[in-house]
């Protein structure tokens, strides 16, 4: 047996830590154009709503390289949580975050060096209390997934979402049909440049692919995801904004709002106020029927 090989490879995780953000805030705000948002937005201007990936600087790298969050399993801790350390040590965010396993990501030559198998969670967390650490000790940035700008440009592109269970930046999947299945399209398929270091595009791919669970039959997606995504007051095209940009799909306007007010989920109260900041006619503003103290963190995952 060759000395090598009994060499036993260093385990990591990994944190795929999605934020929805709505592009004309991040636009306007003083980190716009700064590492930070890595000014490599490539789809939203200054409407619509964007879901984004959280990214820090690879310190082992001479290039400017971005990468998701991470560290080695230390002999002490679970899987789960050396992922939360990573949450609150490496990103420095306070808040709690619900994190659930993703796959196991183990080819031999997936790093340079020494052999790491790496673990990794996804998670989502309301961009209010994600700002307070961007740029911060690795360069904290966001990486788009996806947009409202995104998915209406592939739209165009594409002659429409028909055939498409999904798209991002990321990758996309094909919709059955009689002569294929579910199929999978990765940049790395495609033959596209990668947008993050090592593998970590697919951790962000197969990550977003769960994230989209939040929004699928009767499923209270806040509950799902662990976070409140908008202020105490919402339109139901915010609501919508967030489960189309989440899913990488669009939904008729109409359609949305009778499947929320009808929904048996106790997940709406309507406010007597109207909203009158947005262009267009006034709407009326909801409230979710919760609040963050009866968002469940116990259920963190390792499945």
């Amino acid at each position: 047996m060759i000395e090598n090989d009994r060499i036993k490879p260093d385990l990591a995780v990994n944190v795929v830590l999605f934020t929805l953000v709505e592009t004309e805030k991040l636009s306007r705000s003083i980190w716009a154009n700064s590492l930070i948002s890595t000014g490599k937005l490539s789809g939203p201007t200054d409407t619509g709503t964007g879901l984004f990936v959280v990214t820090l600087r690879d310190t082992e790298s001479d290039q400017e390289i971005r990468v998701l969050p991470g560290d080695l399993v230390t002999g002490n801790e679970s899987l789960l949580e050396a992922a939360i350390r990573v949450v609150r040590d490496v990103l420095g965010v306070k808040t709690n975050v619900k994190l659930r396993q993703i796959d196991i990501f183990d080819k031999a030559d997936r790093t340079v060096g020494s052999r790491v198998i790496s673990i990794p969670y996804w998670g989502a967390i309301a961009f209010d209390d994600l700002r307070l650490v961007l740029g911060g000790r690795y360069q904290v940035g966001l990486e788009l997934v996806t947009s409202t700008e995104f998915i209406d440009t592939w739209e165009q592109q594409h002659n429409g979402l028909e055939d498409f269970d999904g798209v991002s930046r990321f990758g996309h999947r094909l919709a059955p049909n009689q002569q294929r299945g579910h199929e999978r399209r990765t940049n790395f398929d495609m033959g596209k440049p990668a947008i993050l270091g090592h593998d970590h595009d697919d951790m962000v791919f197969y990550g977003w692919r769960k994230l989209r669970h939040a929004f699928t039959g009767r499923l209270d997606p806040f509950r799902f995801l662990g976070m409140l995504p908008f202020g105490r007051e919402f339109r139901i095209s915010d609501l919508q904004n967030f489960r189309d940009v989440a899913r990488g799909e669009k939904s008729q306007a109409d359609q949305f709002r009778r499947s929320m007010l009808q929904s048996e989920m106790p997940l709406l109260r309507q406010t007597m106020k109207v909203d009158n900041t947005k262009r267009g006619k006034p709407a009326r503003l909801y409230e979710l029927n919760m609040d963050s103290s009866q968002l469940d963190f116990d259920s963190n995952e390792e499945l």
